[in-house]
């Protein structure tokens, strides 16, 4: 129902845009000569800030109709098979940003699960993923907790946004570690996102009845 609706045309295009000031900030601010291979590089891990700044953002927010503070609450409620239809569109959403984070591991099994910097850029989106999930069952659900979640994930992600922009002025964009590692890495950061599902929606109905 469009009143769950919390995606929409305008946020996806200033989330693209806020991504691209950013990214494009630390790329054209970093002294060192930029290679084919390394713009490549680059525009991958690009990819994956926007997917974690998106998520971050935007992929989550519809959880706030569990507050009594958010606004239509009393009357969402009211609607014929509100809960269903609610956790309908969550299940949705899950869904789809899990399977944008499973295609976004292409490019660590491309490169063998030994690029240091996609394993970790594809461990941050999952690990986002399972945070909010496991945080909205843990913590008591409004919109005060909820930005302070959001203060978090901003910090994670710009740590990030930094810490790539060191590896380009390092030229260590595709720095290497052990497969094993690598292969170890993924798979704990898959395991902790169906792990914050399962804590989620074994919660719901609780969440869902909290006056």
């Amino acid at each position: 129902m469009k009143i769950y609706r919390t995606l929409t045309l305008p946020r996806i295009l200033a989330c693209v845009l806020f991504t691209v000031l950013f990214t494009g900030m630390v790329l054209f601010t970093s002294e060192t000569t930029l290679t084919g291979e390394m713009i490549k590089s680059f525009s991958v891990l690009f990819m994956y800030i926007a997917l974690i700044f998106f998520y971050a953002s935007f992929g989550d927010s519809h959880y706030l109709y569990l507050a009594k503070a958010t606004p239509g609450h009393k009357y969402f409620r009211s609607l014929p098979d509100a809960k269903k239809k609610f956790k309908d569109l969550c299940i949705k959403h899950d869904i789809i940003f899990f399977v944008l984070g499973i295609l976004s591991l292409i490019p660590v099994a491309i490169t063998g699960f030994t690029s240091t910097m996609y394993i970790i850029a594809f461990a941050g989106y999952m690990f986002t993923y399972a945070f909010f999930h496991i945080t909205f069952v843990v913590t008591k659900t409004g919109m005060s907790t909820y930005m302070v979640l959001k203060a978090m994930s901003g910090g994670f992600l710009g740590m990030m946004i930094i810490f790539f922009g060191i590896s380009i002025e390092e030229s260590a964009v595709l720095g290497k570690m052990s497969m094993s590692v690598g292969i170890i890495v993924a798979a704990s950061a898959i395991a902790l996102a169906v792990i914050g599902l399962i804590v989620f929606y074994c919660n719901f109905e609780k969440k869902w009845n909290v006056e």
